[in-house]
């Protein structure tokens, strides 16, 4: 009955925002003259956005995870990240300025001297269980079954050598092979175009035959892979006993492209979450755990049959490249953060940080080879496979370019909490782990907080879980509802962020034509899916793209 009644005086107080917003909504709208309101001046699009957002908002409540007694003494199911009683022990231990405890994995690579930057943090079973971050040996068996490629930690004439047998000299040359090529070929549809041979082949979709860099290109260095950045989250089958109930049935598997500049990020620390990590809102980019569960430093025979198995479900999400040019300008190249900036004028030998124009025609040069070992000013200019991976186009991620079809779903970046729960559902990852997402990060003492090593969140009776994404829906809907005005009147904000609000003031229309060249590819596929509601079909995109997939397709 107390859960009940938290949820109804949700829905009332949620009742009252609503009519707070609409009165506040006649306020803001003048009459021309800008004399009093005028109910008159309400468009019924308008009046329906605030009818929409009022539904959503109601929708958000019902589906959110409220903590109860349960969750905290172990009678409720709760996601071993938020286990309540270490959590505890470990806010304490924080609040008393002692250090946290963080430990590399026991088959971590090597040894860092930052452990809480690469080490998993606030959870014993990493510094002593080998299983870990698996949940059995039988998963632990799949994803161990790796690459045997090492690299020297010596340097000859400054340029790193692999130097584990005739298997990675085989790798390091298709891989040099490949990046030289420049592009990828576009075909969006390749294992169609060759259905004939496909028949005859236990591998239609294959990488290594497709004029791609290969998968694990990515483990020799200074090459690129179109699968570097590809996730294989691990299936509820081995997590099912502990969920109890909240497990949702289903053989599917997610495979997860995240792309750079796209809320990869979100996605990592969402594994992370899953396989236990306590620390999963810490900056995670330098942890091993997750690194466990890369395509792209598995055996090629188990990456092969991963492609071709349809219980993987593969999903991506675009941006709009002019945005998430200007969002990867604003954060790596320009931001706030004086060391992000230093390192950028370093890394590729600039003098000074370049204004937005000067970095967008920095790109555009033209180039007929990669620098694979060139200097550093060669190695920002161009748009090919030596191209920084947060400025790369998007489709030339994990196959999108050649095996668009093997996509089940691609989403907008734009409607990222809606889409990206219709992932989770589909492959029973939602009701286990999606609702119980928190990411509210507790409040620490700045002396002792360390973006390496974020405690998990504080838990009490009464809270309400975020879930995956919603936190940023539920913020954005709350705003949306109170209308800005600007010199045209009244203007709604949705799904806006800080880079979009910026476009205008960045771009000039000589940018806007420049960025539209370089990712001519990427608008193609982004302006077939922006005004979507719901994810798209990968076939479906194909279809569209191509004449010759359309043929294919209905053959």
């Amino acid at each position: 009955m107390a859960l009940h009644l938290r949820q109804a005086l949700i829905k009332l107080l949620l009742v009252l925002l609503f009519a707070v917003a609409c009165l506040n909504f006649f306020i803001v709208v003048e009459n021309d003259d800008g004399g009093g309101v005028g109910v008159s001046k309400l468009l019924p699009a308008e009046i329906s956005y605030l009818a929409e957002t009022s539904s959503l908002l109601a929708k958000i409540a019902n589906d959110a995870i409220t903590i109860e007694a349960g969750h905290l003494n172990g009678s409720l199911y709760l996601p071993d990240a938020l286990h309540p009683n270490e959590n505890s022990i470990i806010r304490t231990n924080i609040l008393q300025g002692k250090n946290p405890r963080c430990c590399l994995i026991a088959s971590a690579p090597n040894k860092p001297k930052r452990i809480p930057c690469h080490g998993t943090c606030f959870l014993p079973r990493a510094c002593t269980d080998e299983l870990y971050p698996f949940q059995s040996s039988r998963e632990q068996s799949f994803f161990h079954q790796l690459r045997n490629v090492t690299v020297e930690n010596q340097r000859d004439a400054g340029r790193p050598r692999v130097v584990v047998g005739t298997e990675s000299l085989d790798l390091q040359r298709k891989c040099q092979e490949m990046n030289a090529r420049l592009h990828p070929p576009y075909q969006w549809c390749q294992h169609w175009l060759n259905c004939d041979n496909n028949r005859r082949n236990n591998h239609p979709i294959n990488p290594y035959e497709a004029n791609l860099p290969p998968p694990g290109c990515s483990l020799i260095p200074n090459m690129h892979s179109a699968y570097q950045n590809l996730l294989l989250f691990p299936s509820n089958t081995e997590r099912r006993e502990k969920i109890g109930g909240g497990a949702t049935t289903t053989n599917n598997k997610l495979a997860f492209c995240g792309i750079p500049k796209n809320g990869i990020t979100n996605w990592i620390q969402l594994l992370r979450f899953i396989i236990g990590a306590p620390d999963y809102l810490s900056v995670p980019h330098g942890k091993h755990d997750w690194k466990k569960f890369q395509f792209d430093s598995l055996d090629e025979h188990v990456q092969l049959n991963i492609l071709n198995d349809d219980s993987y479900i593969f999903a991506a999400f675009l941006r709009d490249p002019a945005e998430r040019l200007l969002s990867l300008y604003l954060d790596k190249v320009n931001g706030k953060d004086l060391l992000w900036k230093t390192h950028f004028v370093s890394l590729y030998g600039l003098d000074d940080t370049p204004s937005f124009e000067e970095f967008v025609k920095l790109i555009d040069r033209k180039r007929t080879s990669c620098p694979f070992y060139g200097n550093k000013s060669e190695r920002i200019s161009g748009m090919d496979w030596c191209t920084d991976e947060h400025w790369a186009p998007q489709t030339f991620n994990c196959g999108l370019s050649e095996f668009l079809p093997r996509f089940k779903f691609i989403g907008s970046l734009g409607r990222i909490e809606h889409q990206s729960k219709q992932i989770l559902q589909h492959v029973g990852l939602w009701e286990s782990y999606g609702r119980y997402y928190h990411e509210e990060k507790s409040v620490i003492p700045d002396r002792v907080r360390s973006s390496c090593a974020v405690p998990p969140p504080e838990l009490k009776v009464g809270d309400t879980l975020t879930g995956f994404q919603q936190q940023q829906q539920q913020q954005q809907t709350k705003k949306a509802i109170t209308p800005t005005k600007d010199q045209d009147g009244v203007k709604f904000s949705y799904h806006s962020t800080q880079s979009q609000s910026k476009l205008d003031k960045y771009y000039t229309k000589e940018l806007h034509e420049i960025v539209a060249r370089l990712y001519a590819n990427d608008y193609k596929v982004w302006n077939l899916i922006k005004d979507e509601e719901d994810l798209v079909s990968g076939s479906e995109l194909a279809m569209k793209l191509s004449s010759t997939c359309r043929v294919k397709a209905i053959h």
